[in-house]
């Protein structure tokens, strides 16, 4: 029904609000994981391209956090 895409480079979102302004049910979000998710609850949640830039402790809290909803500690 919804997509909701995250990325930190808002350059990177604006690019891709573009390309899929056609697309009513996509939005996008600057937003920097490690600081926090949008408002969910969320089916699926997808980490691409994400986590290898993170650090061991960084993926643990993000992980921990998109199952709790709560900002990363």
């Amino acid at each position: 029904e919804e997509l909701v895409a995250c990325d930190s480079v808002p350059e990177a979102v604006a690019r891709a609000e573009k390309a899929c302004a056609d697309l009513p049910n996509v939005r996008f979000v600057v937003r920097d994981v490690r600081r926090g998710f949008p408002v969910g609850p969320f089916d699926c949640i997808v980490f691409s391209d994400v986590l290898y830039y993170l650090s061991r402790v960084e993926v643990r809290d993000v992980l921990a956090a998109s199952h709790t909803g709560r900002p990363p500690s």
